[in-house]
Order: C-alpha cells, then structure tokens, then sequence
C-alpha cells in the first residue's frame, strides 16, 4: 500500500499500560498489511513519557517522527499534516475542539482517520476491515 500512514503518538501510547511501546506494535501491524511510509507525531508531552531512550530510538528507525513544538495545538498539527499530505492517520480521538475551528476535518475525519484498538501485541483496524 503506498498511502503515507501518520501515528498521533500520544493517542496510540495512551490506550494501554504499554505506553510508548505501542507505536512499535502499530507500525509492526501496518507493515504487516503492506503499508511502508509511517510517520509519528508526538508533543512534548509524548516525548516526557518515553522515558527508554532505547525506545525513542526504535521508534525513529522505524517510522520519520516530528515533534510539535510546545507553542503549537498538536491537534490542530495533526489535523494540518492529515489535510496537506492527505494521509491515513491513527488515532481514537475524536478532536472535538479541533472541529471548531477547523471545518475541513467535520468532513473528513472519518474519511482518514483509522480507528485501532491494541491488546497486547494484537492491534485491531475495524477500518481497515470494512
């Protein structure tokens, strides 16, 4: 598949007491279903919790990562990125304060967003399915 996936970082590491290391199992997951162009976004937030500098590092070999600057609405970036690069994008957030500002994802959002759901090293796309 050679549709660009973005992976909202905070979304994925806080569905489960995995954290961080659910950015690994995602990727391994979509790779699994053909895709190859990842890319991680993460806010400072994101990168606070990591706290295995050996991780941060997998997830970089794995997958182009860019960090939110603290003064910028990550919602809004990831938003942004999706619109600009109209990628697939994985999150369970729903943004709705993001919809207020910005019309474009009212119509949009589940049209690109991929909804996940990881247990264990299991990750579930019911989106990917239908």
């Amino acid at each position: 598949n050679q549709r660009m996936v973005m992976i909202d970082a905070r979304d994925v590491a806080q569905s489960n007491s995995e954290g961080a290391r659910n950015i690994l199992t995602m990727v391994n997951e979509l790779k699994r279903q053909g895709f190859r162009d990842f890319t991680v976004i993460g806010d400072g937030m994101f990168r606070a919790s990591v706290r295995n500098p050996q991780l941060m590092d997998e997830i970089v070999a794995q997958a182009k990562f860019l960090n939110v600057h603290d003064n910028v609405d990550t919602d809004v970036f990831l938003i942004q990125y999706v619109k600009v690069n109209l990628c697939l994008f994985i999150s369970n957030n729903l943004f709705p304060f993001t919809r207020q500002v910005e019309p474009w994802l009212i119509e949009n959002l589940d049209y690109y967003r991929i909804r996940y759901k990881i247990d264990g090293k299991k990750v579930s796309l019911p989106d990917l399915e239908e």
